[in-house]
């Protein structure tokens, strides 16, 4: 091959290589244009034709040439950056793959402009002959070129079609925008420019001026508690790489109210990743957040009211069952902890895996029927060992929104119920076997008096067969003139639940009558219901014509009680006392709606004031509507319900007079008045009554003209002061020593004066009521007493120590003065040459406590116990109670100042707050003070 054959040669193979190339540019944009072709040469470097080219021939024939290596690297880049688009065109995201074409082409032109590179250098060289053999040579074949020419069509053909497209999304895009009712924004990321559809004004109101067209417009508008989270979280799936955000937060209205929105946004990036745009929707959610935070304040309130049940309460989730809201109650019956929640039922009961319930379970969940069973046997393990229980079961469909979720499950456990049936139905086995032996006849009936039950001793001795016996057939052996007094005492025993006994005479088989003594007695549950009678009836007709034989001693002994009647009614007759019988009369529910007198005596009707014949005829509603409204008559049912005596005073309007009455049950409808006439000790009372409060009304006048005159008494004494002061510093120099001390001995006087007129002012303060009341932290108030005794304290360099103290409620000023006066006092009355050492203390204690000598107090009450110690001179326990009282001091004026006011200010002032107070002490070794305030 000559020189110029070689250039041609290398020419037509550099040519060769920028055609492939071209087929693969080609081949990639039909691809993310919606081409079905082979990517393989287009995503791999190494099976591209160029690719070959480059690794089969070029790299090992052009080495020494360094942009041959530049353009393998370009060559990999290129096939890099096509397996990305092809990649993301793949994921859904057409857009940014078409754009990063752009990127590519660059790559392209580079990987083009180094070919021609290296083929200039390759003929500026003149490699070697087998170097450049044409054997070797890129080759591109008709039907490659065909493919080329295809493809460019199909892609011309595509491109346009999908410009159609796009112009057709478009035109739909801005319909879309018009038509939702949703706010469409459009932010580009580069310029920070925002554009918002029709929407955002009919969502917020703004007009298209005050839109805005800027990102700021849209941060300015969140909610200031929303604006830092959402901004931050936009930004961070932003500078993350991310294509899609969600957020909800509010956002602010042009009325100045907030919308609660729901804001989707996606991202756009260009061929290296960075993005560039980001398009959104905001959807105004604000009414259905109010519907779901009332969903699931209704779904807590549903599950508490569950978790509060009395009764055993689950709900299961799904059709695994599994345990998604469990109360205590189930958790006791089934033994387990709420470590079962989010089990599924079969885990946490394996016992039960093969049991019907399962089925029962699944049906209410497919069908949504609820299924209800009183007596349900169900398997428990215990201890290992498998234990049969029996429940009340109630299963129910959980609907959410039309659709069943779940099963709730109500049970309640009847083991003992249903084992103690069973027992009962052995037992009647039993008693059957027993009583049929018994020469007595035994019957028993249901509570309603349904007869169900006979001995065989009744059927030996009346000849009748069980359905001509069972309900009142009992009825057809009873003698004829016993019929209507046995059928009226069975009634009332039936009503009444009273024992049924009664003398009756009984058909035998062989037509003979004998009598019979009949018993019956109500069996009860714990409740006091009747659940079934038992009876029996004993053969005394030996014994009853023995009794005829007592018959005449009866009528002896009954005209003795006739003797005893009359001497009885002479009693009530000659009492001084009003005595009457009244009966109560009831409705079908045995409830008291009226009442009549059927007995009384002289003193009863002269007392009422009303004629006998109308006392005795008149019913209680007829005279007095309101008696049953009234504290009498509400005394009269009370006594009767309870049987509890009730003494009461009661004023009789119609005839003017006080009674006080004693009311007594005398059976369950009557009721035993005895009542006294204490007209005149009433009036004493009520007057007494009226004198008391004068005495208050009074008392409280004494204490306004205290306060006023104490008051008032502050000027005189102060001009005795000014004048005083005046008059020595006037005659300074020429008064005598007797002179000074009788000015002295003024100036003393004076001050004692001043200091009784303070206290004596502190005293009306706390004698006056002030029923504001306000939290007082008594922490505080000890802070602010020790402040204002600074002095007083450092002079006598004492020790407060003071523990952590509650808050109660009161007077603050009264509070200051009841410290200050106690911490004042163990100032005043320190042992000399001893650090007065002052110790308050707080505990909370109860009524045993607090009145260890009245334990009729209620036990429940708590009190603030304030405990005030001091390590002064003390005093004996006998004046405890003494130094309470006004102007009384256990020592002279001339040993401690004072003018004996403090301490009655101090009780006055507890005592205002509905507390006590007491002092503990000993001479010479202290004194306690212990305040008792209540809490409320």
């Amino acid at each position: 091959m000559n020189k110029e054959q070689e250039g041609s040669w290398i020419r037509f193979d550099f040519e060769q290589a920028r055609a492939k190339h071209l087929l693969f540019k080609t081949r990639l944009r039909s691809i993310l244009y919606g081409a079905s072709l082979d990517e393989t040469p287009v995503v791999s470097h190494l099976e591209c034709s160029v690719g070959k080219w480059i690794y089969g021939h070029a790299l090992s024939a052009y080495a020494d040439i360094a942009e041959m290596h530049e353009l393998e690297q370009v060559h990999t880049t290129l096939h890099t950056v096509a397996k990305k688009l092809v990649d993301l065109y793949k994921a859904g995201k057409v857009t940014e793959a078409r754009i990063g074409l752009d990127e590519m082409e660059g790559i392209a032109d580079r990987l083009v402009k180094l070919l021609s590179t290296v083929e200039a250098l390759v003929l500026i060289n003149n490699p070697a002959e087998q170097e450049g053999s044409p054997a070797n040579a890129i080759v591109i074949n008709l039907k490659e070129l065909e493919e080329l020419q295809r493809l460019n069509q199909d892609l011309d053909r595509r491109i346009k079609e999908q410009s159609n497209d796009l112009s057709e999304a478009r035109e739909r895009f801005e319909l879309v925008a018009k038509a939702t009712q949703d706010a469409i924004w459009d932010w580009n990321l580069l310029t920070d420019d925002m554009w918002w559809n029709e929407g955002f004004k009919e969502l917020f109101g703004y007009s298209e001026k005050e839109k805005g067209a800027t990102i700021e417009a849209w941060t300015s508008r969140l909610h200031p508690e929303d604006r830092e989270w959402v901004v931050k979280s936009i930004h961070a799936v932003i500078d993350e790489g991310g294509t899609q955000w969600l957020a909800e937060y509010r956002f602010a209205r042009k009325d100045g109210g907030y919308a609660t929105v729901l804001d989707r946004g996606y991202i756009l990036h260009d061929e290296n990743g960075k993005p560039y745009r980001m398009l959104g929707s905001m959807q105004d959610i604000t009414e259905r957040k109010k519907n779901e935070e009332l969903l699931i304040q209704k779904d807590k309130n549903f599950r508490n009211i569950i978790n509060t049940a009395p009764v055993a309460m689950l709900i299961f989730n799904g059709p695994d069952m599994i345990f998604d809201t469990v109360n205590r109650s189930m958790l006791k019956l089934i033994n387990k902890t709420e470590a079962v929640i989010g089990k599924p039922l079969l885990e946490v009961l394996p016992e039960i895996k093969s049991h019907s319930i399962i089925t029962n379970l699944n049906t209410v969940y497919e069908t949504g029927e609820p299924y209800v069973n009183d007596e349900r046997r169900v398997p428990f393990i215990s201890h290992g060992l498998v234990e049969w229980r029996y429940f009340k079961l109630a299963f129910t469909a959980v609907n959410e929104s039309g659709k069943i979720t779940g099963v709730m499950v109500v049970a309640t456990e009847v083991t003992e119920q249903v084992t103690a049936r069973i027992k009962v139905e052995e037992s009647n086995k039993e008693f059957k076997f027993v009583t049929d032996f018994m020469p007595q006849i035994i019957w028993a009936t249901k509570p309603d008096g349904y007869h169900e039950f006979y001995n065989k001793r009744w059927y030996d001795y009346t000849g009748l067969t069980y359905d001509q016996s069972k309900d009142t057939g009992w009825n057809t052996v009873l003698h004829p003139d016993d019929q209507q007094r046995a059928g009226e005492a069975w009634k009332h025993s039936l009503e009444t639940g009273n024992p049924y006994e009664i003398e009756y005479r009984f058909k035998r088989f062989d037509g003979k009558y004998r009598w019979f003594l009949g018993r019956a007695l109500p069996l009860k549950d714990e409740a006091g219901k009747i659940y079934k009678w038992y009876g029996t009836c004993t053969d005394i007709d030996d014994q009853k014509k023995a009794s005829d034989l007592l018959e005449e001693k009866v009528k002896e002994r009954t005209r003795d009680l006739e003797n005893q009647k009359n001497l009885l009614d002479n009693i009530l007759e000659n009492s001084s006392n009003g005595i009457s019988v009244s009966e109560l009369i009831k409705d079908e529910q045995g409830k008291v709606y009226d009442a009549r007198t059927i007995l009384a005596n002289a003193s009863a009707v002269k007392s009422v004031g009303i004629p006998k014949e109308v006392y005795l005829s008149k019913r209680a509603l007829e005279m007095d509507p309101n008696i049953f409204n009234s504290p009498y008559g509400q005394a009269c049912i009370e006594t009767l319900e309870s049987g509890n005596p009730s003494l009461i005073q009661y004023y009789l309007e119609a005839a003017g007079r006080w009674l006080e009455l004693t009311l007594s049950k005398m059976d369950d409808n009557h009721l035993i008045h005895i009542f006294t006439d204490v007209t005149s000790n009433k009036k004493s009372q009520l007057e007494l009554e009226r004198t008391i409060r004068e005495l208050k009304r009074s008392n409280s006048n004494l204490e306004d003209f205290a306060y006023a005159a104490s008051h008032d008494l502050k000027e005189p004494i102060r001009k005795i002061r000014t004048f005083s002061d005046r008059l020595k510093n006037n005659l300074a120099g020429r008064l005598s020593e007797e002179d000074q001390h009788y000015f002295q001995r003024m100036e003393k006087a004076t001050e004692r004066m001043q200091l009784l007129i303070n206290d004596l002012l502190e005293f009306s303060h706390a004698s006056t009521t002030n029923t504001s009341l306000e939290n007082i932290d008594l922490n505080k108030k000890v802070l602010q007493v020790l402040e204002d005794l600074e002095v007083a304290v450092a002079e006598k360099n004492a020790q407060i120590i003071a523990e952590t103290l509650p808050t109660i409620k009161g007077h603050r000023r009264q509070i200051q003065q009841v410290f200050q006066n106690l911490i004042t006092n163990a100032l005043k009355f320190s042992q000399p040459g001893v650090r007065p050492v002052i110790i308050i203390t707080a505990s909370v204690v109860g009524e045993a406590e607090a009145h260890p000598d009245h334990p009729e107090i209620d036990e429940n009450r708590k009190y603030n116990l304030i405990e005030i110690t001091d390590n002064g001179i003390g005093f004996d326990q006998a004046y405890a109670d003494q130094i309470f009282k006004m102007f009384q001091r256990l020592h002279g004026k001339a040993e401690y100042e004072g003018t004996g006011i403090g301490l009655a200010i101090v009780r006055k002032v507890v005592e205002n707050h509905k507390g006590f107070i007491r002092a503990e002490s000993q001479p010479g070794k202290g004194t306690t003070f212990k305040i008792f305030f209540p809490i409320e």
